[in-house]
């Protein structure tokens, strides 16, 4: 991917649920997990090593904590993007129920809203 994303700069390397690929380093790690972490950490370090190079990584994950050490250290700019506040939840609700036959009043999309305040859907 490293290489690839050389080959055909600029290039934007986009992962996915980083955390699930470079998550703290623990002793019940597999030496194949140790290896495949070390590996993709030695590549993002040589993917930009000249001045002319131009790929750009962008790791997204809903648990940033569990990252590794090592990988937070390499990502170092981070963006938090909040869950919607209650308006934009509202208008994404009904945006879906727009797709559906409901019998839902105002007043149940409301409670709705108010209820999933904070929830995460993964």
């Amino acid at each position: 991917m490293f290489a690839l994303a050389r080959v055909h700069q600029p290039a934007v390397i986009f992962v996915d649920e980083i955390d699930s690929l470079l998550c703290s380093r623990t002793e019940s790690d597999t030496d194949m997990a140790r290896r495949m972490k070390t590996e993709f950490l030695v590549q993002f370090d040589g993917a930009a090593t000249s001045a002319e190079d131009r790929i750009l990584l962008i790791g997204a994950t809903n648990r940033p904590q569990e990252l590794d050490d090592a990988a937070r250290r390499r990502l170092v700019k981070r963006l938090y993007i909040p869950l919607p506040e209650i308006e934009a939840r509202r208008s994404l609700i009904l945006r879906l129920l727009a797709k559906e036959p409901s019998k839902l009043t105002e007043a149940q999309v409301t409670m709705i809203c108010e209820r999933t305040d904070g929830i995460h859907i993964s």
